[in-house]
C-alpha cells in the first residue's frame, strides 16, 4: 500500500486498519497497528529530534482509541438508524 506516508513502518498498518470493513479483521489490524506504534514510541524515547514523529504516533494511538470506541458503541446498537424510521421519497 503506497499512500505517500512519511512513517511507513507504522502508518501502513494503521491505514490498513482504518479502511478495514470486516469487524474481526478490524480488531486484529488495530491490535497489530497499536503494537507497532507502541514499539516505535519506545524506540524513539523522548528525543527532540523525532518530535514530529512522536506527535504523529500519539495521533495514531488516539485514532485507534476512537475507532475502538465507535466500534463498541455501534456493536451495542447494531441498527443505529432504526430510530430514524423509514426513508421517505420526495417528488422533485
Amino acid at each position: 500500500m503506497s499512500l505517500g506516508l512519511r512513517y511507513t513502518q507504522w502508518q501502513e498498518p494503521l491505514a490498513a486498519a482504518i479502511i478495514e470493513i470486516d469487524r474481526q479483521q478490524l480488531v486484529e489490524k488495530l491490535q497489530k497497528a497499536e503494537v507497532i506504534i507502541v514499539r516505535r514510541m519506545q524506540e524513539l524515547g523522548s528525543g527532540e529530534t523525532e518530535e514530529n514523529e512522536l506527535r504523529a504516533l500519539h495521533d495514531g494511538l488516539s485514532l485507534i482509541r476512537g475507532i475502538r470506541k465507535e466500534d463498541c458503541s455501534s456493536a451495542a446498537q447494531p441498527d443505529r438508524f432504526s430510530r430514524m424510521g423509514p426513508l421517505r421519497q420526495t417528488d422533485d
